[in-house]
């Protein structure tokens, strides 16, 4: 195998590298090294603020699906072939609007057989009861008669109701989402043929946390953005929260319901959620970004004439854009919010002025 000669390293002269080396070290001697870590560099450009002073509310982030609270399977209560659509997916439609019909001739027939033999009976029926008051027939003639009366009656209603099932009709107020049929299927009872979905009443469910769950409350303010508009926030409000604690996920299902938006807000979309639960007033807030965290302490830096200095923070409420700075900062002081990422304690620091700062990297 061949080996390299112990001249080259890499290719390169190891007589070159030694010049090179001597020669940077010809250029640091006799430069001290910078107060408290700059070691002679220029100072650190950084952007930074005072701290904010306003309220800020704690929220329960959660992502989850949509869902109508009236979502209706539309299914066939007669049978026959269809013979009418009267609407296709999107239309709007009102709870009792038809929206197909079916062949009815030939319950139409068994309608009017069962009318006819009604009216037979009637007629037998009140001439029996002429002759039973006259004495010739028996009150047990009269009795039988007006059974099988009875029972054509029932039957004629029934025909009439499944006659009138051959219109079907919407169940709910809303928008027909599906449409499973098509002019001459033929349709048995029971067989799902639409859907109908009011999109104007949304709800969706979350899981909270067991831990949060004494905080939260039917009423309670949530705050919704879809995905087909994140910039627009829309309202809803907690309404069911369930007694039981899923074993699995150690986490409480919490129903909320959802204002629709005009539409913004479509059942089955994905939205993201913020259920607020507590609100602190004039609160110390920093921008989150300020903040580094590490072994479950927060930390961040201020400038104390002109240089930076590390501060460890005691944190409260977190909205997760601002945060609550509880204890170890003055309202006074100027908070490194972007830059820090390179800071050393001591470092001499520039701060940007706020026309020049680096856009999308302070708030406003």
């Amino acid at each position: 195998m061949h080996k390299h000669s112990p001249r080259h390293i890499t290719g390169r002269p190891l007589g070159a590298l030694l010049i090179v080396a001597l020669f940077l070290g010809a250029c640091g001697q006799g430069q001290p090294p910078g107060e408290d870590g700059n070691d002679g560099a220029q100072p650190a450009t950084v952007e930074a603020d005072t701290p904010r002073q306003d309220a800020v509310t704690a929220s329960h982030r959660a992502t989850a699906t949509l869902q109508a609270i009236a979502d209706s399977r539309v299914v066939a209560r007669s049978r026959g072939l269809v013979e009418e659509l009267r609407v296709e997916e999107g239309d709007t439609v009102e709870q009792g609007q038809v929206l197909a019909v079916l062949d009815d001739r030939q319950l139409s027939l068994e309608r009017d057989q069962a009318q006819a033999q009604v009216d037979e009976l009637e007629q037998e029926y009140r001439h029996t009861r002429d002759l039973v008051e006259r004495e010739i027939e028996s009150p047990e003639a009269a009795q039988k008669i007006r059974f099988q009366l009875e029972a054509e009656r029932a039957r004629l209603a029934l025909t009439e109701l499944e006659l009138d099932e051959t219109r079907i009709k919407a169940p709910i107020d809303g928008v027909v989402s599906e449409r499973m049929i098509r002019r001459g299927d033929h349709v048995n009872d029971g067989d799902e043929i639409f859907r109908v979905t009011d999109p104007d009443h949304l709800e969706v469910e979350v899981h909270v946390p067991q831990r949060l769950v004494s905080r939260l409350m039917p009423g309670q303010s949530v705050e919704i953005r879809g995905e087909s508009s994140p910039d627009n926030a829309h309202s809803g409000r907690v309404i069911r929260i369930s007694p039981v604690v899923d074993e699995e996920s150690g986490t409480v299902r919490t129903t909320v319901y959802v204002d629709a938006g005009n539409g913004e807000l479509r059942p089955g979309g994905f939205a993201r959620l913020r259920i607020h639960y507590d609100t602190r007033e004039d609160a110390l807030l920093v921008p989150r970004r300020a903040l580094r965290f590490g072994n479950g302490n927060a930390e961040l830096f201020v400038i104390e004439d002109g240089k930076a200095r590390h501060r460890d923070v005691r944190i409260g409420t977190d909205d997760g854009e601002w945060v609550e700075i509880t204890d170890g900062l003055a309202a006074d002081e100027k908070v490194v919010t972007f830059g820090q990422a390179t800071l050393r304690e001591g470092m001499e620091v520039e701060i940007l002025d706020p026309d020049q700062r680096i856009a999308g990297s302070s708030e406003g």
